[in-house]
C-alpha cells in the first residue's frame, strides 16, 4: 500500500517548471513543502522542475522534458506558454495571502495565455487553434472549446516570464526571427471542471509517471476532496550566464508539469503544491539567441 498525503488536507498546489538553457545539462528536481495554516488545515505544495538544452530540444531529444508536450510546442510555434487549472475558493481571511503571491494559480476553471511565434495575425490564429486542440487531449480537459469568441490579445496585462530577445535574432537552425514576430494569445473556460481525468495526464508528464518520489503520495481522490486546488505548467525560455537562451515549462496540479495550491478546513483533506520561485535572470554578457519552437 502506498503512502499519501493525510485526509486532512485544505488545499494543493503542483508545479512543474521546464527549462531549456542552450549549453546547460538537462536535470530533474522535486520538492515538497508543508505548511500549516489557520482552523487546521494544511496547505500541500508540490513543486516539479525540468530543465533541458536547447540542442537537445529542437533536436527531439527528449530525455527529461515531457516529449509529448515539447512535441506540441514545437509544432504550434509556442515560445512561452502558461496553462492553468483551478478549483475550490482560497480562504484569504482565515488562511491569509494566496501561496507565491497567486502567481502561479488561475481563476475558476481553466486558463491558458502563450506567445507564439507567426508572421503574421492570422498564422498566429491558426497556430493558437493547432496549440489549444492539441493540449486538449494531451490534459483530457475542454481547451479545444477556446475559439475566437473566447480568445483576446492582451496588451497590458501580461509579461513574459522568459527571456525574448529584442530586435533580430539568429535562430539554433541558422535562420532568423525578431521579438516583434511573436503574439501573445489568451482563452479562459471558467465553467470547465477540474476533475482526477485532468490529474492523470499531469503525472504522466513527469520522469517517474507518479510512480516513485514525492509524486506517489498523490492521490486523486483525496486530493479532489480538498477545499481548493491549483494546477499549473509553465514553459519559458531561460538565458543561463554565458549568455545562452534556454526553455522552460512550469505545470501545475497533476504530474504533467502542474502546480496546485490549496488548503481544507479541519474537516476536509487538503493538499497543496507551490511553485519554485522565480529563477533571476543573470546579467547577460553577450549576444542571447532564441530557441526556436517552430514546426
Amino acid at each position: 500500500m502506498r503512502p499519501s498525503l493525510s485526509p486532512l488536507l485544505a488545499g494543493c498546489l503542483l508545479l512543474f517548471p521546464l527549462l531549456i538553457p542552450l549549453a546547460s545539462a538537462a536535470d530533474y528536481r522535486e520538492q515538497l513543502v508543508l505548511r500549516p495554516l489557520p482552523l487546521s488545515a494544511l496547505l500541500a505544495s508540490f513543486n516539479f522542475r525540468s530543465n533541458t538544452s536547447l540542442a537537445e530540444f529542437e533536436a527531439h531529444n527528449f530525455r527529461l522534458f515531457p516529449r509529448s508536450l515539447g512535441q506540441i510546442l514545437q509544432h504550434a510555434g509556442t515560445r512561452e506558454l502558461h496553462l492553468r487549472f483551478n478549483l475550490g475558493r482560497w480562504d484569504a481571511e482565515s488562511w491569509g495571502a494566496r501561496p507565491w503571491n497567486g502567481k502561479r494559480e488561475g481563476g475558476t476553471g481553466v486558463e491558458l495565455w502563450a506567445w507564439l511565434e507567426a508572421d503574421t495575425e492570422e498564422e498566429a490564429d491558426h497556430r493558437w487553434l493547432t496549440l489549444t486542440n492539441a493540449l486538449s487531449g494531451l490534459f483530457c480537459a475542454s481547451l479545444n472549446f477556446i475559439d475566437a469568441t473566447r480568445t483576446t490579445r492582451p496588451v497590458l496585462s501580461f509579461r513574459p516570464e522568459g527571456d525574448h530577445i529584442t530586435g533580430t535574432n539568429a535562430t539554433a537552425d541558422g535562420g532568423s526571427s525578431s521579438s516583434e514576430d511573436l503574439h501573445l494569445l489568451y482563452g479562459v473556460l471558467p465553467r470547465e471542471v477540474v476533475c482526477t481525468e485532468n490529474l492523470t495526464p499531469f503525472l504522466k508528464l513527469l520522469p517517474c509517471k507518479g510512480k516513485a518520489g514525492i509524486a506517489s503520495l498523490l492521490d486523486g481522490h483525496k486530493l479532489f476532496d480538498a477545499s481548493w486546488q491549483s494546477m499549473a505548467v509553465d514553459v519559458r525560455p531561460v538565458c543561463p550566464g554565458g549568455g545562452q537562451p534556454g526553455r522552460g515549462t512550469t505545470p501545475s496540479l497533476g504530474h504533467r508539469p502542474p502546480t496546485s495550491s490549496g488548503a481544507t478546513p479541519p474537516s476536509r483533506t487538503t493538499a497543496t503544491t507551490p511553485a519554485s520561485p522565480p529563477t533571476p535572470r543573470p546579467a547577460r554578457t553577450g549576444p542571447c539567441r532564441r530557441s526556436s519552437a517552430g514546426p
